[in-house]
């Protein structure tokens, strides 16, 4: 059974504590391009993870040093990443998003007693006392939304070219039977045209 991250705690001898006017050192592994062309999925959550980092600052005074390394969705360039003299001192370990890319951060975190989160992947073969998994299980992954879908509520799917396929699939079986709307928009250099259709 996997453990429960909210209960089970490494040994005191390897909690981090920090001074007050000290910055964590943090490395954040993103897939923030495919193919050569930016992730734009992965560009909102850097974004979001930047506004929660200042809100920690803001809110409890408390500082990061905040390093981005792009794994390109590749377990290659996340070795190249591991062994690279920026990854080697990091505090605390974001990432990487897919569970394939995970062997080598977890084996230098392992080594070096730090923490790697894993903030999206549900993780299957994955097992380490470093790790700690913040996605739910798929069984509970939309259990909030299911009001959401219920009674006789109008649907409209929104979509753009840069689209997560995944998500997109997630929530059509949501929705399974249910009638709903698609709305597309196509992006050009100036103009969005929106297309909408019924479905």
């Amino acid at each position: 059974q996997p453990a429960d991250t909210l209960t089970v705690r490494p040994p005191a001898e390897k909690l981090l504590t920090l001074a007050p006017d000290a910055a964590l050192r943090l490395s954040l592994l993103l897939p923030a391009t495919t193919d050569g062309r930016p992730n734009a999925s992965y560009t909102e959550f850097y974004q979001g993870f930047l506004l929660g980092l200042r809100h920690v600052k803001n809110e409890y005074g408390y500082s990061a040093d905040l390093t981005l390394f792009n794994t390109d969705r590749d377990p290659q360039k996340v070795a190249e990443i591991v062994a690279s003299d920026p990854f080697r001192d990091a505090d605390l370990i974001v990432g990487p998003i897919y569970e394939e890319e995970l062997p080598e951060v977890l084996a230098h975190a392992e080594r070096r007693s730090v923490p790697v989160v894993s903030p999206l992947a549900n993780l299957a073969q994955a097992n380490s006392d470093a790790l700690f998994q913040l996605a739910p299980s798929p069984a509970r992954k939309y259990e909030k939304t299911a009001d959401l879908f219920g009674g006789q509520k109008k649907i409209t799917l929104i979509s753009t070219e840069h689209t997560d396929k995944e998500f997109e699939r997630e929530m059509l079986a949501l929705i399974g039977e249910r009638p709903y709307d698609r709305h597309t928009s196509v992006s050009y250099t100036h103009l969005t045209l929106p297309t909408t259709s019924r479905v």
